[in-house]
């Protein structure tokens, strides 16, 4: 027998005790992660709707078509950084590649596409569905390297996956590093189906506030720049578009 707050107890309710503080651990914990997921605005729901409109409508811009791939521009009201659209069709065969890249180890093989990549790292992960990583991008001097710490919310679509990316502002996550301005993004989805005829499809939305001092003219002309090459090198990965 042992005591516990000036009461004798057996092995038996030594062990309830045990067990009861563990369940409320584990209780917390979910609490906790269900806070962070609907204070961060990942929800299943969200996910399934939020940029349906942007990624169907007619109203764009295109300012890029080239081996296959399509970027299309539209401006915001609320911010000289334009929206990006870039659309590409890819063979039948690569839509496992094309998911594990995008999504299951998207931030192991970012040096796969991106010419920009630094490193990351997974920050947070609630579930299998919403997680949260920082990057580091390069620059070319004397414009700062930028990094970039977003959430990550998937939902299964009929025919693919949509993925919602929108930064945090949330030091406790992702802390500052010196010597690197922090940009933001908004209104970022990529979303990878099957067509009917078997091929996958990619459409990816792109909006950036790099910050800094750097006129938005030119972070807009630098992101065609960045999306043609980002594609390019998934097109050398996967093969081309039909």
């Amino acid at each position: 027998n042992a005591e516990y707050m000036g009461v004798t107890l057996t092995a038996r309710s030594k062990m309830r005790i045990i067990v009861f503080l563990f369940l409320v651990a584990v209780v917390s914990t979910i609490s906790l992660a269900a806070d962070l997921k609907a204070e961060h605005h990942c929800t299943a729901e969200q996910v399934a709707l939020d940029n349906q409109e942007a990624i169907d409508e007619s109203n764009w811009d295109l300012r890029k078509s080239e081996n296959g791939i399509h970027i299309y521009t539209r401006g915001n009201i609320a911010t000289e950084a334009l929206l990006f659209k870039t659309v590409s069709v890819f063979p039948p065969s690569a839509y496992d590649g094309l998911y594990d890249l995008l999504w299951t180890h998207n931030l192991e093989r970012q040096l796969d596409y991106s010419k920009t990549f630094i490193t990351g790292r997974t920050a947070a992960k609630y579930d299998n569905d919403t997680d949260v990583h920082y990057i580091q991008n390069g620059a070319i001097w004397p414009v700062s390297n930028r990094d970039f710490c977003y959430v990550r919310c998937r939902n299964d679509i009929p025919r693919g996956v949509h993925v919602v990316v929108r930064s945090i502002e949330d030091e406790s996550i992702c802390s500052h590093v010196s010597g690197i301005v922090r940009g933001f993004m908004s209104d970022c989805a990529y979303r990878l189906e099957r067509e009917e005829d078997g091929t996958a499809k990619v459409t990816y939305l792109l909006q950036v506030d790099i910050k800094g001092y750097l006129p938005f003219y030119v972070s807009n002309m630098a992101n065609v720049k960045v999306m043609f090459n980002e594609f390019t090198e998934m097109h050398k990965l996967y093969g081309p578009s039909p």
